[in-house]
């Protein structure tokens, strides 16, 4: 089943791809709400074998865009919550509440990886934030501050995967305000302070 839906997302996003060119305006932006989350689910696969990211848990993925660029956190994509997260659930459990593990369980592993070496404590670490508050954020150390443009602007062209994703997590058709959401840096020795509690929180999240 899980094979079927890949192919014909696979399949819808190489249809947007040939029906952008020659096709109006009014039928691409008909076709793009089902195209995004298409996309987004077809290329994962795609990307994590071409090592583009790695994952710190089955739904928290660390990225560098250059080699002296900062460390980018991000949550999975649709892809990543139907066969990486939903498999992950306890009898009767909330998706929500598994995503919440994963991204405590996510933020162990990366300090894990900071006191082996692997990852220099000095490195800035950046993330955005819609499933979490502000106040959530700052509990597990990052400081908020302006959001890019840049970020802003792809959050909005992803609308229809986040879209996608909440339905999947909530179980209803939820809209978001793209200015809602948050952007925060942070350093990974910062990260580390707080390992205790991210281990804490993912065994509670676990019960």
């Amino acid at each position: 089943m899980r094979a079927l839906i890949w192919i014909a997302a696979y399949a819808a996003t190489w249809l947007f791809i040939l029906a952008w060119f020659g096709s109006p305006a009014w039928l691409m932006l008909l076709l793009y709400p089902v195209a995004c989350p298409a996309f987004y689910y077809a290329a994962t696969p795609v990307a994590a074998r071409l090592r583009l990211w790695r994952y710190l848990s089955a739904y928290l993925i660390l990225h560098r865009k250059s080699r002296r660029g900062p460390l980018a956190l991000h949550l999975g994509t649709s892809y990543d919550l139907v066969w990486r997260l939903l498999p992950r659930r306890k009898p009767g459990e909330r998706v929500l509440r598994a995503l919440h593990r994963e991204i405590y369980r996510g933020l162990a592993e990366f300090c894990s990886e900071v006191q082996s070496g692997k990852i220099p404590p000095a490195t800035v670490v950046t993330t955005c934030s819609y499933f979490l508050t502000a106040p959530q954020m700052t509990r597990l150390g990052f400081t908020e501050s302006p959001a890019p443009a840049a970020i802003r602007l792809n959050f909005l062209l992803a609308y229809p995967e986040i879209l996608f994703q909440q339905g999947l997590i909530s179980g209803r058709l939820r809209l978001y305000k793209p200015a809602q959401v948050r952007f925060f840096h942070t350093t990974a020795a910062e990260l580390v302070k707080r390992e205790a509690l991210f281990r804490r929180l993912a065994a509670r999240e676990r019960q």
